[in-house]
């Protein structure tokens, strides 16, 4: 648990489309781009929390995440028009801020030579499409990269915003599969990576395969320990939690499924 030490701005907070996080500097000198509890039951955190459980264990690049006590007396009043003091009550989710992280748009003026020399894990992005499919993230899209790259990093891609996996937050209903629209393999970055032989190369797609049984198990395996770590104020009944995620996207005819979709997809 990481806890807030400065007051928090108006300019440090985020105008997104929908939530609005906010940076916060924290105890260990570091910034987090923290998420808060909206309602009775944080189903939101929860998703941030589960999606980002899941993609560190699919060996993917992303923030460092913690759980982050915001201190009242740390949220002005006034600080945004659609932000109260009291959605900080509860414990916060935050994702580690680095100025080394650049959105995927801020590039896409490039020319596709100048991606290929720069994107040496372009295959991540395949890997990130998968896992979208997976857990049913329909808010990484054609319209909406939710994806940054990391320059320290060899330029790896950073997977952000989880908040809508499993078809927003519908995991108590039968879960649908994604569309072309509702996929990173439609955004316009892949054109400027892949050539078609590429995509269709049958050892690369062997290889994301293997990958991915492996993944989906690493995560099966490591579920109740996840569930362990979430926050009581979260009001989260854990065990019903745990039965709807096994039920839905552990289910062997989803995974199946899921596979197949990516398949058509690329």
């Amino acid at each position: 648990m990481r806890e807030s030490i400065t007051i928090i701005e108006k300019k440090n907070v985020f105008n997104t489309k929908g939530s609005h996080p906010v940076l916060v500097y924290c105890n260990d000198f570091s910034y987090y781009v923290v998420k808060y509890k909206r309602n009775r039951v944080a189903t939101n955190l929860f998703n941030e929390y589960i999606g980002a459980s899941f993609l560190k264990l699919w060996d993917l690049a992303i923030p460092d995440f913690e759980f982050i006590d915001v201190k009242k007396e740390h949220v002005p009043m006034g600080l945004h028009p659609n932000i109260t003091p009291h959605y900080f009550e509860s414990t916060c989710f935050g994702s580690k801020f680095s100025r080394s992280y650049s959105d995927i748009s801020a590039i896409l003026g490039d020319s596709p030579q100048l991606w290929k020399e720069k994107f040496v894990h372009k295959n991540e992005l395949l890997l990130i499409a998968l896992f979208d499919i997976w857990v049913a993230n329909d808010d990484r899209n054609i319209n909406n990269a939710n994806l940054m790259y990391d320059l320290s990093a060899g330029n790896r891609f950073i997977p952000i915003d989880h908040q809508d996996i499993f078809n927003s937050s519908n995991l108590e209903y039968k879960l649908s599969q994604l569309t072309s629209n509702d996929s990173i393999l439609n955004y316009q970055t892949l054109p400027q990576l892949f050539k078609k032989n590429e995509i269709q190369n049958q050892q690369l797609v062997a290889e994301i395969e293997d990958k991915y049984y492996f993944y989906i198990n690493k995560c099966q395996q490591n579920l109740d320990k996840i569930f362990k770590k979430i926050p009581e104020d979260w009001n989260i009944d854990t065990n019903y939690y745990v039965k709807l995620i096994d039920n839905q996207i552990f289910n062997q005819k989803w995974i199946k499924d899921c596979w197949q979709t990516f398949i058509t997809l690329l």
